[in-house]
């Protein structure tokens, strides 16, 4: 995607020239390997579904966060918790989204098959964040509840290290 049309603007924060969208279907080893492959950069997954509204509520910000903080070693891989079925429309908010980082969408779609190879407690919006070795350092969930602020801090603590 060279640009943006009207139809299509990015979200605040988000670079109006972003290379074209994609998604793939994934087990938890294949998100595994994918985190380890970023070492040498501190990685925010951000576990989601285009029914869960504040999940859609909050995925502007992963956006924005990837566009501001990649130059500095930051990896956003977004994770959706939809039905595989609903890859179309999954990959269609993406691209509205701009989210021209790794997007997959697990295999075992929305339940507790996900919940439990993700490691997901509480449900989604749910980001884990990885520090430059790959080790996980923080999660956002239902326990500390992600918030734009809170996440934002988390990551500019790790990118100083």
């Amino acid at each position: 995607m060279a640009g943006c049309s009207r139809e299509n603007p990015a979200p605040a924060g988000v670079s109006a020239t972003v290379p074209p969208v994609s998604l793939q279907v994934a087990r938890g080893e294949e998100l595994a390997a994918l985190v380890a492959r970023q070492r040498g950069k501190v990685v925010l997954v951000d576990f989601w579904a285009t029914w869960c509204e504040p999940c859609v509520q909050l995925f502007p910000h992963t956006v924005a966060l990837q566009s501001r903080l990649g130059g500095r070693g930051l990896q956003v891989i977004s994770v959706s918790l939809n039905q595989v079925e609903e890859q179309p429309a999954v990959l269609a908010f993406l691209t509205r989204m701009h989210a021209a980082f790794p997007n997959l969408i697990s295999r075992y779609g929305t339940g507790t098959k996900s919940m439990e190879t993700f490691q997901i407690e509480g449900g989604v919006p749910c980001l884990k964040l990885y520090d430059r070795e790959g080790h996980l350092r923080k999660t956002f969930g239902a326990d500390d509840p992600p918030a734009p602020e809170k996440i934002d801090r988390t990551v500019e603590e790790l990118l100083s290290r």
